[in-house]
């Protein structure tokens, strides 16, 4: 059972409050490693946001081009 689990309170739904989690110590990373962290999860965030666009629109141009294809609108 984790540091977390055996301070939570209560007997038919276990429950943490403020004063239960600001006694439990966190470990936190060094400042440079957090910043090292946010700039590729950023950029990640970003990149993500590109491809879903990037996915729009193509689905937009199969649905668009498809049925000219199959009809022989255009030519192969």
């Amino acid at each position: 059972m984790g540091i977390i689990a055996a301070r939570a309170q209560g007997a038919i739904m276990p429950n943490l409050n403020l004063s239960i989690l600001s006694d439990i110590p966190l470990t936190l990373a060094p400042k440079t490693l957090q910043d090292m962290f946010d700039e590729m999860a950023t950029n990640n965030d970003r990149l993500i946001k590109i491809l879903h666009e990037q996915n729009a629109r193509l689905t937009k141009a199969r649905d668009l081009l498809l049925p000219r294809l199959m009809n022989g609108t255009i030519p192969v």
